[in-house]
């Protein structure tokens, strides 16, 4: 009788050594999958502030555009510009020109203002990631914390 019960206690011995493998095995697969998420996370991030940085650049460029417009030009540029044309025709073309480059403008703003959105949204998506990623290496940790302590 000892010697079945020794036996059995081998065999579950031997079977728990086994999911202790399968376990540790999985959790070092899970934890080089997170580390790759991770890098990846982390260059995305990075990569998103280089972005952010050049959609600053370009505000900056265009605020700085238009500052010297107006200091330029001052409020009666426009007035003078489509008034000093010769005849009808020239003058619907400079009104056309005044209308192009104030709706090239618009669309910068409305470019940069876009973008920004888009990076904010992804930037917020990998952060969300990257702290699931966390909690995941978290849970198998203690999983494996536990099957140590077995």
């Amino acid at each position: 009788n000892l010697k079945n019960e020794i036996k059995e206690t081998k065999k579950e011995l031997s079977d728990t050594n086994n999911d202790i493998s399968k376990v540790s095995s999985k959790i070092n697969t899970l934890n080089s999958e997170i580390s790759s998420k991770e890098s990846e996370i982390n260059y995305l991030l990075s990569s998103i502030e280089k972005v952010k940085k050049d959609i600053t650049k370009k505000e900056e460029q265009m605020k700085q555009r238009l500052y010297v417009m107006q200091t330029t030009y001052n409020s009666n540029w426009v007035v003078d510009f489509l008034f000093g044309s010769d005849d009808f025709s020239t003058f619907f073309s400079r009104l056309s020109s005044v209308n192009d480059i104030t709706a090239y403008e618009k669309e910068l703003v409305d470019e940069l203002t876009q973008q920004k959105k888009n990076l904010d949204t992804q930037q917020k998506s990998l952060e969300t990631a990257r702290e699931n990623l966390k909690s995941q290496k978290k849970s198998q940790e203690a999983l494996q914390e536990k099957y140590i302590e077995l």
